[in-house]
């Protein structure tokens, strides 16, 4: 969400009434950093072809009055009629007769959108049913004893069922660097088996692992990054990172450490809080728009737009949406844009001018020709 709408829907929260409050969605949206999850076709039933029986002659009437256009764009046909001729076909139609309806072409502005919010972590004690959670652990951990290591992260994802677990996400994987499932059993299971240790060369890391890359020389630029653990390959004592940027990088792993008998990662640090045993993050509720919708609001300037990585995942859930700042992509300023959005954007045009002419000004005292 832009700072700027943030900022908006905090005054307009502030003023509301305290009952009024807890009834608006508006904290969901506030610093906002969404990850999108879903996109799915519309198959509502309204969408279907259907047929319309009018056996009364007044009623074929009616309808006639109120119908204008040619068949085409009132999506009616008729056997063995030109749908540019159904405007006159339907004046010399006689009751009783059947019209049926065309099925509407597909328009992809009707397609759902989901998506879960990144940046509001909650305790599990404040969760609406805790004991799913503790019981899908359980059943997790009975066929697969230390999955209860597993790390688990409460959000708010959003204000659509939001008393529900409507999906979970694990860090690792070959593709993007996390998997979207939609049952916390599942996703335990999964980053279990992710983590856990399988062969001695691998280290003391586990697939999903936030890790920091350290010691390269021939990529020294790369040291200090963070990326996450996504696939060892035991035949090239390799783990597969993937970067923030997405790339996946294979970094080598040192010989055995005679001291304490494990492999000693050479290229390798853990992160902070990296979830060396697996990692789920459990979504309660979700965001949902219509396509267009949501490009109306982008429109508008509520929504900048920027391509997911890792770093997202593993960054702290407190600066998510700060660590969005300068990747985000929004809307040009046009008619469609909020008031509130166009004042922001002309104090900042002045502010920026302002700064700009102290700069000039400045060099000039000093003498600067350059």
């Amino acid at each position: 969400s832009h700072d700027v709408f943030s900022e908006e829907l905090t005054r307009q929260l502030e003023e509301m009434p305290v009952m009024m409050r807890g009834m608006s969605s508006y904290e969901h949206w506030i610093d906002g950093a969404y990850l999108i999850t879903g996109v799915t076709e519309d198959t509502l039933d309204d969408d279907k072809p259907f047929s319309l029986p009018l056996t009364d002659q007044n009623a074929l009437d009616a309808l006639r009055e109120r119908l204008q256009g040619s068949g085409e764009d009132l999506g009616i046909t008729v056997n063995g009629v030109n749908p540019r001729e159904v405007a006159s076909a339907l004046r010399d139609l006689k009751a009783p007769a059947t019209l049926c309806m065309a099925e509407p072409e597909k328009n992809s502005g009707d397609d759902h959108v989901t998506a879960v919010n990144l940046s509001r972590v909650v305790s599990l004690d404040s969760v609406p049913k805790p004991l799913l959670v503790t019981s899908a652990v359980e059943a997790v951990r009975r066929k697969y004893p230390g999955a209860d290591q597993v790390e688990i992260s409460h959000f708010k994802g959003g204000p659509c069922d939001e008393r529900n677990i409507v999906s979970c996400l694990v860090p690792g994987g070959a593709r993007a660097g996390w998997t979207v499932v939609p049952d916390i059993q599942e996703a335990v299971q999964l980053a279990h088996s992710r983590a856990v240790r399988r062969c001695e060369a691998q280290g003391n890391f586990g697939g999903g692992q936030t890790v920091r890359l350290t010691g390269l020389q021939a990529r020294k630029d790369l040291n200090g990054q963070v990326g996450l653990a996504v696939k060892f390959a035991e035949a090239s004592g390799r783990w597969t990172v993937r970067m923030q940027d997405g790339e996946g990088k294979q970094v080598t792993l040192g010989a055995a450490c005679a001291e304490s008998g494990q492999v000693r990662p050479v290229n390798l640090e853990a992160a902070e809080n990296g979830g060396p045993n697996g990692r789920v993050m459990v979504f309660w509720g979700d965001a949902r728009w219509s396509r267009t919708q949501l490009l109306g609001e982008i429109a508008r300037g509520h929504w900048g737009l920027c391509r997911a990585s890792v770093g997202d995942i593993a960054a702290d859930s407190k600066k998510r949406h700060a660590n969005l700042a300068g990747r985000l992509a929004f809307a040009p300023v046009t008619e469609m844009t909020e008031s509130f959005m166009k004042e922001a954007q002309r104090q900042m045009t002045v502010f920026r001018s302002t700064g700009l002419v102290a700069s000039t000004g400045a060099g000039a005292d000093e003498g600067d020709d350059d």
